[in-house]
């Protein structure tokens, strides 16, 4: 005999194509509500065979709260991923989880690192149930302070760039690795047997050693001869030094491959560059920046990496995890490669 799945509040949401928080309170009998949707939620609870989670039960009678650091020296990436977070939040706000976010914009977190530091005193001494972290830059200094974190039961989730620590319940980021091989290939069609720049941030932290790694791996197979790493550890005006070195220094490169949101930094420069020997540029994710320099043919693909995305599926994955569901280790967005015939239509539903 075949034994279905167990559905959650969630998949009958999505088969009636209504909010999870109208099928809470349809299944719950609370709330403004129609007879004839509580009629289809029932219905579909039933054919879809849902049970009432005893655990998410529980958090009507004690809620949780998450303790939230967002720390990113690009107020651009860092707004999505914190908007997909509150949103995150807003649809699970009904079943008594809510967050404290404490946001550090315009830098890398060893830059704040006391208070950093502060923050997380505050989660522990507040009994918070869970800390989501996305600290940009090394992350060092603040991994001993976090496995105590977690040894005392807070649960740990990173974001973006993961802090490897042993009491990291799970890690939400785009595939960098495949973002880097894309970019890799993409290259290697747009000009064989080219040399190729890469503009990075710090090359030890996470993403941007994943983004480097499946570009290297991928080069010599797509008909790379050379690439070229130059790192500006998020100094603006190192960006700018790097920017004339790769386009106008000694070397002569076929491609420039952009692996992080620096583009937003560097769209002052880029923005001028004209003339048939251009290289080809790959920036990453779809800011106004990028958008502008692939309407302009400047730069020839962009590879999104879902910020907005990333924010809310790891507040997804906690909920699920909270209520007693199976997650993965690691979650793992699929990089898209946008270029200028599928922008209209990408950017108008790019958080989806």
């Amino acid at each position: 005999m075949e034994i279905k799945k167990k559905a959650t509040i969630y998949d009958i949401a999505k088969e009636l194509n209504i909010s999870s928080g109208t099928v809470y309170r349809a299944l719950n009998n609370k709330g403004r509500f129609s007879k004839e949707t509580q009629k289809k939620v029932l219905e579909t609870a039933e054919r879809l065979n849902y049970s009432i989670n005893h655990t998410a039960q529980a958090l009507r009678r004690n809620p949780v709260t998450v303790g939230v650091i967002l720390c990113c020296p690009v107020p651009q990436f860092l707004n999505e991923i914190e908007q997909g977070i509150r949103v995150g939040f807003a649809e699970i706000e009904n079943y008594n989880v809510f967050a404290d976010i404490r946001v550090l914009s315009g830098v890398n977190a060893e830059q704040r690192v006391e208070e950093i530091f502060s923050y997380l005193n505050d989660f522990e001494a507040n009994g918070y149930y869970a800390a989501i972290l996305f600290l940009s830059g090394s992350t060092d200094k603040f991994i001993e302070r976090i496995e105590k974190l977690g040894g005392k039961g807070i649960k740990i989730v990173t974001i973006v760039n993961d802090v490897p620590c042993k009491n990291r319940i799970f890690h939400v980021a785009a595939d960098g690795f495949s973002a880097g091989a894309i970019a890799a290939e993409f290259l290697g069609l747009c000009c064989p047997n080219g040399k190729t720049a890469i503009l990075t941030g710090n090359k030890s932290t996470y993403i941007h050693e994943k983004n480097i790694n499946g570009f290297l791996a991928a080069a010599k197979e797509n008909s790379i001869v050379g690439v070229d790493v130059y790192e500006h550890n998020d100094e603006p005006a190192l960006v700018s030094r790097l920017l004339k070195e790769i386009f106008y220094g000694e070397k002569r490169y076929d491609g420039v491959y952009i692996s992080t949101a620096s583009t937003i930094t560097a769209y002052q420069f880029l923005k001028k560059l004209s003339g048939e020997t251009l290289p080809k540029i790959v920036t990453t994710d779809l800011f106004s920046e990028n958008v502008k320099l692939l309407e302009a043919r400047i730069a020839k693909a962009s590879i999104f990496q879902a910020p907005y995305k990333q924010g809310k599926e790891a507040v997804k994955k906690l909920y699920r995890y909270i209520t007693g569901g199976t997650v993965k280790e690691f979650e793992k967005i699929a990089p898209i490669l946008v270029l200028r015939s599928n922008l209209d239509s990408f950017v108008v539903n790019e958080n989806d």
